[in-house]
């Protein structure tokens, strides 16, 4: 029988916006409120701890650092969701999974809520 919880890692830049600050929160806060656990975080090490961990990777904007994030991800066969972060394809003649990508926050919240289910409180 398996208890893991669910695991989101919520990638971004080190210097965000408002709006990717404000998104991320969100994202965080609704991933929390249903049951899972979230990580984020900076710094090489904790990078590949944060994606490898995961269940599910959410990139909101981002750098080289997360595009890296995003590589590693993907490598390790974990799913990818993008908001203005990067929208990668797999060059012609691969099968290589591609990150899914939203056009508003609004469409990656509800994803993530169909996705995660009802909420659960944390005992």
């Amino acid at each position: 029988m398996n208890h893991r919880l669910p695991i989101l890692a919520v990638l971004g830049p080190g210097a965000a916006t408002h709006e990717q600050e404000e998104t991320a929160s969100r994202i965080g806060s609704l991933a929390a409120h249903s049951g899972w656990v979230v990580l984020t975080g900076a710094g090489m090490a904790r990078n590949a701890f944060n994606v490898l961990s995961a269940t599910l990777c959410v990139a909101v904007g981002g750098g080289a650092g997360t595009l890296s994030e995003v590589a590693l991800a993907l490598k390790a066969g974990i799913p990818v969701w993008c908001w203005r972060s990067w929208g990668l394809e797999p060059p012609p003649g691969t099968s290589a999974p591609s990150p899914r990508c939203f056009d508003s926050a609004e469409a990656l919240l509800e994803a993530l809520k169909a996705e995660m289910g009802p909420s659960t409180p944390r005992p």
